[in-house]
């Protein structure tokens, strides 16, 4: 009874500071606000599980934007964008390519979580389009796979100043391509899984 009353008075202390809390932010305007933050950067995906991908390519580095425009209390609503090429080492199951190209159009969320003065700590969550198509010798080939991709992640910012900060991060991407295919290779050409390496620079 008593630690049932007692998480009572707690809840009701966290709930009237959080009211306190938004209702100054309201008041002092600072609870949405657009405020663009730009950031261009590096990646290194690592392909992993039982799919095209992972088994028949050899990743390369890439790279992406992404754009944050509004922000509520911590945190930070934007999108971006993403572009991967990866080698064919399997042509018997791939065909006769030297290349595919992934690349995403996704909006995502984060949160920003100050560390120190001048670090802070961002995760994140996001859903895109993705698009995967094969090429030989510069020329694109065939119409391209199509899906949806969920992501999930973090970056961390140095700031050196007030508008330029160096980040590093890292997300789970899992994708899920339309695809027409005999139905013991759907799941094979089907999705692809991975972890996405990122180094960059923001400017805000």
């Amino acid at each position: 009874m008593k630690k049932n009353t007692l998480l009572f008075m707690c809840l009701i202390v966290i709930q009237s500071f959080a009211q306190e809390t938004k209702k100054e932010s309201w008041q002092s305007g600072n609870y949405v606000k657009f405020d663009v933050q730009l950031r261009v950067y590096l990646v290194q995906p690592i392909q992993f599980g039982n799919h095209a991908l992972s088994k028949a390519h050899e990743a390369r580095p890439g790279a992406g934007i992404n754009m944050s425009f509004l922000n509520i209390q911590n945190f930070k609503i934007g999108g971006g964008y993403n572009f991967e090429s990866y080698k064919i080492i399997d042509k018997q199951m791939m065909g006769n390519f030297n290349y595919s190209n992934y690349s995403s159009i996704f909006g995502n969320v984060n949160y920003e979580i100050e560390v120190a003065k001048n670090i802070s700590f961002h995760p994140n969550i996001g859903i895109g389009y993705a698009f995967l198509r094969q090429k030989t010798a510069g020329v694109l080939h065939i119409q391209p796979q199509e899906g949806v991709e969920y992501r999930i992640g973090f970056v961390t910012d140095y700031k050196f100043n007030k508008t330029v900060s160096l980040f590093c991060g890292a997300n789970y991407i899992y994708s899920k391509y339309e695809i027409n295919t005999a139905p013991e290779y759907e799941k094979y050409f089907g999705n692809s899984q991975k972890l996405q390496l990122s180094i960059g620079i923001q400017i805000e």
